[in-house]
């Protein structure tokens, strides 16, 4: 009987982040068939896993949570991720001391960003951090050596309940945090305004929908 992969990721960030990340599971689970896929995410972001097949487990970390919570919290990944048996793990993290968390977890192969010589040093494949460029291609960077497949869109499950004729739904797909990060999610706002003008004058309903922010 094969042996099972079992795979670590680590993304912490909002549900559009997970969603964003999902291209890179759904490569890993074309190229370990006989894999089991655990996520480590903030809790907020949990209903990611309603969205997809490819995640098998959920560990909720709360790393924005204040004081010295946030220590006890990712002490806690580092446990879970020592007695988790995996043999793959991979963090989006571009923190500098994501290199260190990943080498003391024990696990194998370590996939990581580049973040300078230590990074290097503690993980087996340092992908360079390139940020303009769409988000999905920027997470999958981090498996270009594990796996030749590379989904470009993420794949989600949808139930349709109620459609509304002649509308269309924009999420433009930018928060203040992204802007703040200089990730490239979307196009400018400039070019939305176009687009939704063209939809208008062909009579189609247009509903915008985001975050407070």
């Amino acid at each position: 009987m094969e042996k099972k992969t079992r795979i670590l990721a680590i993304n912490f960030g909002g549900i559009g982040d997970e969603i964003f990340f999902l291209p890179t599971l759904i490569s890993l689970k074309h190229e370990f068939k006989n894999s089991e896929i655990t996520l480590a995410l903030e809790p907020r972001s949990k209903g990611i896993k309603d969205l997809t097949d490819v995640i098998d487990e959920l560990i909720p970390v709360d790393v924005k949570s204040g004081g010295g919570k946030k220590y006890i919290e990712l002490f806690r990944l580092l446990m879970s991720a020592r007695c988790g048996k995996f043999d793959i793990v991979i963090s989006s993290g571009g923190n500098k001391l994501i290199s260190i968390l990943l080498f003391l977890t024990g696990i194998k192969v370590r996939c990581g960003y580049d973040t300078g010589r230590l990074s290097r040093m503690l993980l087996t494949y340092a992908a360079v951090l390139n940020k303009n460029q769409y988000a999905c291609k920027m997470y999958h960077d981090l498996i270009r050596n594990l796996t030749r497949h590379n989904t470009e869109l993420p794949k989600i499950n949808v139930v349709q309940k109620e459609k509304f004729s002649n509308s269309v739904l924009i999420h433009p797909g930018v928060s203040k945090l992204s802007v703040e990060k200089g990730c490239i999610k979307t196009i400018p706002a400039q070019t939305w305004a176009k687009v939704i003008d063209l939809l208008v004058a062909e009579g189609k309903k247009v509903m915008l929908v985001g975050g407070p922010d």
